[in-house]
């Protein structure tokens, strides 16, 4: 889909993100029978000075119904105040919703969320980026679209890939 980049793929159902002046619109599409949805509404976040916004996608088993969540880390002056947003909106819905509970971060992920069972998980550094910084997985539940922190073990090592 042009002007689209892929968010994920789930049961054959693909999501693209769109970039727009006002903010964002998502759509779906199945490869293989050709089908494409309509728009989403406009997905917009808090104005502020910089941005940093990661997208999950996939599939909520309960109510049948496939779901994206945005997640947005604004800057909103330049003494780094900061500013985390999340955002859900259902295939077929007329709106994004916020969702409440999500953790104040100060690094998100260059990788969007990763759909497993009922949840969409993302590996995150809470607070400053620090030698000492705690490397938490945020998972959001789709059916209850609720948000926790799960911590990695105390003995767990982090490899970052991209310095091989």
């Amino acid at each position: 889909m042009p002007g689209y980049h892929l968010v994920g793929s789930c049961n054959g159902l693909h999501c693209g993100v769109s970039e727009i002046p006002e903010g964002y619109r998502v759509c779906f599409w199945n490869k293989a029978t050709r089908v494409i949805s309509r728009e989403s509404p406009t997905l917009s976040f808090s104005p502020g000075i910089g941005r940093r916004t990661m997208f999950g996608f996939g599939y909520d088993p309960s109510s049948d119904k496939y779901k994206v969540v945005a997640i947005a880390l604004t800057m909103l002056s330049l003494d780094v105040s900061q500013k985390t947003e999340m955002k859900v909106y259902s295939a077929g819905d007329s709106s994004w919703r916020n969702l409440k509970g999500f953790p104040v971060l100060w690094t998100l992920p260059k990788v969007g969320g990763v759909y497993l069972s009922g949840t969409l998980n993302w590996v995150v550094i809470k607070g400053k980026e620090t030698i000492h910084s705690e490397i938490v997985i945020i998972s959001v539940d789709l059916e209850k679209e609720a948000c926790r922190s799960l911590f990695l073990p105390d003995d767990f090592c982090f490899v970052d890939t991209n310095q091989f």
